[in-house]
């Protein structure tokens, strides 16, 4: 923390508002003026901060420039792998225990998986040298030690279905699943949609007459927003086509709607 020690006829006070957010954007406001005036700032250490609170300062500050997508990814890094450090005084967050926990991770996960989870643990560390609780960085060029250049990588390589292997799994699903999974499979076997965007359908973005869809959004833990890769149009199989319809008419538009997605009830009606 800085603790600015006002020069005379200087003020001591002033209003940013009561949030903790506030309080931070203070104290940068205040460290700034001091700078520029000359001022002498004195650090003052601090004790018992976790990493956990350190990631809640970080998060808390810089959310409300992210999309929804970019906060649940976040949300899903901190809870699934940043957790053996949580408990952590800040201090002992050291480059040693982040390179062990990046080098333990690359075991099971992918190379991305381990320069996103980097590129967290780093930003933190980033504001927090911002917000004056250090001057060091933990995570600052770990990567390049831990993982091989990106033209060296064992990359795995696609292996998807053939004509033959797709036919059968889909043939299982329909006779082993209940609807409406086997048709949500085969939309996605036969048009290339993810699963959100798939789950996210309706009747208002299907051409069925010339057999394309639009894909406009897509859902993930009952959210709704736009597709990772942009709206697109995207050309259906007849057949796929034909199949939605019959199912669609066997179930009613709107009894549809809810059993392809259970979280959607119709157009404009979303219950979590």
């Amino acid at each position: 923390m800085l603790i600015i020690r006002p020069g005379p006829g200087q003020k001591k006070k002033r209003a940013f508002g009561k949030s903790e957010e506030d309080r931070q954007r203070a104290i940068k406001a205040a460290e700034l003026v001091a700078v520029r005036m000359g001022l002498t700032l004195e650090k003052q250490k601090d004790s018992g901060r976790t990493f956990e609170l350190l990631i809640g300062e970080w998060y808390s500050l810089n959310k409300q420039r992210w999309q929804p997508g970019t906060k649940e990814r976040y949300q899903c890094i901190i809870r699934e792998f940043l957790r053996p450090l949580h408990n952590l005084p800040m201090e002992q967050v050291d480059p040693t225990r982040v390179k062990r926990l990046l080098v333990d991770l690359l075991k099971i996960r992918s190379a991305n998986t381990v320069g996103v989870v980097h590129a967290v643990i780093s930003g933190i560390f980033s504001e927090a040298i911002d917000l004056g609780y250090t001057e060091v960085n933990p995570a600052y060029g770990l990567l390049k030690k831990i993982l091989p250049p990106k033209n060296k990588r064992n990359l795995t390589e696609p292996d998807p279905f053939n004509r033959e292997d797709l036919g059968e799994f889909l043939e299982a699903a329909w006779a082993k699943l209940p609807e409406p999974f086997p048709l949500i499979l085969e939309v996605m076997a036969m048009s290339g949609m993810r699963l959100g965007e798939a789950l996210a359908m309706c009747w208002e973005n299907l051409d069925s007459r010339n057999c394309q869809y639009n894909v406009a959004e897509t859902t993930r833990h009952g959210r709704f927003g736009p597709p990772k890769s942009g709206k697109r149009h995207i050309d259906l199989d007849e057949t796929l086509v034909a199949s939605w319809t019959r199912t669609s008419r066997s179930r009613g538009k709107i009894a549809w709607r809810r059993a392809f997605c259970p979280i959607i009830s119709s157009r404009g009606s979303r219950s979590a």
